[in-house]
């Protein structure tokens, strides 16, 4: 991949789905040294290769061929998360709750703010201060991109109090550098396998939510304790929900071996505890009263 910038430290890819369809939307990024890209890069293409898959996306999660393909890349995925060299962090909102239940809702503009919510938190709070980051998210032709490079490259410092007594009260505090955007470049899913994993991680976190009954009823079907567990008659499962549902309960057994403290059944979708950790599903809730998403005029 060549990024053109050599000063760059990191490295973000983004995507999202289903921004105007459904209840649930999200989307989701995955950021890690620039220095593991090219590794990692041609992992993934080997993983795609030795499962006949051509490009990977959610929305072809349909077949058996294509679930073996997922896990492979779960298993992979949250390999190097468990090394630190990877994080994956997916923003997931609902469009009934009190910020998003407003008639004329613009939902490209609101997944533009999304989408500098996602990456300012990912830049700014995840990685160490004064990294120099590429970012790289699908292209959506609809978004207005340059209006997020342009508030992520003015929004970079942070006051921060001096924890020297002495110092503190001679000087007060100072701006810290949170990070630089030295490149922004958005990129086709097909020739970026990290933007494919951002899509995967997407729709993983869109479905959690949307379809928990479907997953809870076929937890039941295939569990051993059936009389244990709630009633979930009433659910009619395909083929794809067959499958979607082994690779959902394959990433929560892989977050729950790993400690990685990402909930499901809990929170009746995904939802990480500690947003430190390198798997993170954030759900959006406003956050004050006047927290109301952006409407057509």
């Amino acid at each position: 991949m060549d990024t053109t910038a050599a000063n760059i430290t990191h490295v973000a890819f983004a995507d999202e789905t289903h921004y105007n369809v459904g209840r649930y939307r999200a989307i989701a990024s995955i950021s890690l040294p620039f220095i593991c890209l090219e590794e990692f890069q041609a992992n993934i293409a080997q993983i795609l290769s030795d499962s006949s898959v051509h490009e990977f996306k959610w929305k072809k999660l349909t077949s058996a061929r294509m679930r073996f393909a997922a896990i492979k890349l779960l298993d992979w995925t949250i390999k190097q998360a468990n090394r630190s060299s990877l994080r994956v962090d997916v923003l997931i909102w609902d469009i009934t709750d009190q910020r998003h239940d407003v008639k004329g809702r613009d939902d490209l503009k609101n997944m533009q703010f999304m989408y500098y919510k996602l990456f300012r938190n990912v830049l700014s709070e995840r990685w160490p201060d004064d990294t120099v980051w590429g970012l790289f998210p699908d292209e959506q032709m609809a978004i207005k991109w340059h209006q997020i490079r342009n508030v992520l490259k003015k929004r970079t410092m942070k006051r921060v109090e001096l924890e020297d007594p002495l110092l503190r009260e001679e000087v007060g505090s100072y701006l810290r550098q949170l990070f630089h955007l030295e490149l922004f470049e958005p990129r086709p899913s097909h020739l970026e396998p990290f933007i494919q994993l951002a899509d995967f991680f997407a729709g993983l976190g869109v479905y959690s939510w949307d379809s928990f009954g479907k997953y809870h009823y076929w937890c039941e079907q295939n569990s051993n304790q059936k009389s244990l567990l709630p009633d979930t008659d009433g659910f009619t499962l395909s083929s794809s929900d067959r499958e979607r549902c082994i690779v959902l309960h394959e990433l929560d057994c892989l977050c729950k071996n790993n400690k990685l403290q990402v909930a499901l059944k809990s929170s009746n979708g995904l939802n990480t505890r500690n947003p430190q950790k390198p798997i993170n599903f954030w759900f959006y809730r406003p956050t004050y009263e006047y927290d109301t998403a952006p409407i057509k005029y």
